[in-house]
């Protein structure tokens, strides 16, 4: 019994583990954007290359598995993807990282926020570690493994 109500509420509140604040953030804008030479996107200055952005750890952190795997099983296609969102909405690096990896994670509620953003004129940062939100995931995870190797295998416990 205890079980089935650890399992609800970790299956009512696990969802708001990766969840971005809400802020209002200004950010930089770049002066030169990418370019599009006919078959892919190239950065224009050493600032848009990969190594300007933040690290595949960042995006596990920030936003979880979905985008992590995306990034690191699929670099050139997310490379591509950063790119482009940075030359479309003229904006940083990170920001375009941010936004690509918020994407991958959940397309709906991004298109959501980026309508609110348009709207209400709230920018959504993706990019800021809070550091509550960490702990909360870490102790979330010890949860959910505890519970799993419990369950897989109770002669351990």
């Amino acid at each position: 019994m205890m079980k089935t109500v650890l399992l609800l509420l970790l299956s009512l509140t696990a969802a708001q583990a990766f969840v971005a604040s809400r802020t209002r953030v200004s950010t930089s804008k770049l002066s030169m954007v990418p370019r599009f030479d006919g078959e892919k996107w190239e950065p224009t200055t050493p600032e848009e290359g990969p190594e300007a952005g933040y690290p595949p750890s960042k995006t596990i952190l920030l936003h979880g598995p979905r985008p992590w795997f995306n990034r690191v099983f699929t670099p050139a296609q997310y490379e591509q993807a950063v790119l482009k969102f940075m030359a479309g909405d003229n904006c940083t690096r990170d920001d375009a990282q941010g936004n690509m990896d918020a994407y991958l994670r959940n397309p709906n509620d991004w298109a959501t926020n980026r309508m609110q953003e348009d709207s209400k004129g709230i920018k959504v940062d993706y990019v800021t570690i809070n550091q509550k939100q960490i702990i909360l995931t870490v102790v979330w995870s010890a949860i959910v493994v505890w519970f799993f190797s419990s369950a897989l295998f109770p002669s351990l416990f």
